[in-house]
């Protein structure tokens, strides 16, 4: 844990991760609706299309799920849904 906040806090690695978290979900945002057409479960133009809309929601999703929780190692604290902060009483 130590030493993934002293890594992930340069900018070297920050962005190598970045970019590669970035090619992982390009590639699952081409590579989802293809398959579906390959297995047979976008048949159709339109069933194709909802199927490069779904992926690409879903790519976007796990990119910036990523990058909310690299955020807390890079800086100490998540964009989204960070538990440290206080409840008002």
């Amino acid at each position: 844990y130590e030493a993934l906040r002293e890594t992930m806090g340069t900018p070297l690695y920050l962005g190598f991760y970045v970019v590669g978290t970035a090619a992982v979900a390009l590639h699952l945002a081409n590579g989802l609706p293809v398959a579906a057409r390959r297995l047979g479960l976008a048949r159709g133009a339109l069933m194709f299309r909802n199927a490069r809309i779904a992926s690409a929601v879903l790519a976007l999703t796990l990119f910036l799920a990523v990058v909310n929780t690299l955020s807390h190692f890079a800086v100490g604290d998540a964009f989204i849904g960070d538990e440290t902060t206080e409840a008002a009483p």
